[in-house]
């Protein structure tokens, strides 16, 4: 696969020109130094400099947008061949990101065996928000089957599952998901990867990741509002 810088910014290209109307010359700019540096560079900032009083530049604020992150976040969808990726401050940041998608009376079908983290976030706070949480056993395909239906929004697997190692059959999980129009957490809808583990990798960092295809605008929408994308040299140490 070539993650050169030059297929970093036509990846990004693609993923960012038809959302944010900008062109791949303007993107080219953002992402590669002036000075062709090998390392992306870190831009340790929290404002960049408008053109001027009446004219916005391709970035103004770090919490809408940074090259560093852009860079990372273009890479990671290149690599999990997605529409769009985006970095959030931790794991959990972008799993509740993901719970926002889903509205008052809908449902959320979740495994009965998940990460604690989750599971909390699953039994404590999402219900407040009048979401309903089913929780099953993901490895019975008639039990998942029966727990989808036409409220379901989000069916959330982990495979294998946290603690207890149990696989589920994601294919027919997804295809059983999609017939009712819900997404599936896991699948080709929405890749979630913890990368405080194997993509920083050296404990100095926490972050996670979404890629996914065809809801970016909406993700992104959700991590400018809640400020939860990931800073500037937290992206530069997971390069």
């Amino acid at each position: 696969m070539d993650v050169r810088a030059s297929a970093l910014v036509d990846g990004a290209a693609e993923a960012y020109s038809e959302s944010d109307g900008l062109e791949t010359k303007e993107l080219a700019t953002m992402l590669l130094d002036p000075y062709d540096t090998v390392s992306t560079t870190l831009y340790q900032t929290a404002t960049f400099k408008r053109p001027s009083a009446t004219e916005n530049g391709p970035y103004d604020y770090t919490r809408s947008g940074n090259p560093t992150r852009d860079a990372l976040e273009s890479l990671l969808a290149k690599l999990d061949k997605a529409d769009r990726a985006f970095y959030f401050t931790s794991g959990m940041a972008a799993l509740v990101a993901i719970t926002h998608l889903v509205g008052t009376g809908e449902e959320i079908v979740a495994g009965d065996d998940i990460y604690g983290g989750s599971d909390r976030l699953l039994s404590q706070v999402v219900p407040k928000k009048g979401i309903v949480v089913k929780r099953v056993n993901t490895s019975d395909l008639d039990e998942i089957a029966s727990a989808i239906g036409p409220w379901t929004k989000l069916v959330w697997l982990e495979s294998p599952t946290n603690p207890r190692q149990q696989i589920s059959d994601i294919r027919k999980i997804a295809k059983l998901a999609h017939a009712q129009g819900a997404l599936v957490l896991l699948d080709n809808n929405i890749v979630m990867h913890l990368a405080t583990k194997f993509i920083s990798g050296h404990s100095d960092g926490m972050a996670g990741v979404l890629a996914f295809s065809q809801i970016g605008k909406d993700l992104y929408f959700l991590q400018n509002a809640e400020g939860s994308g990931l800073a500037s040299f937290d992206c530069w140490i997971c390069m």
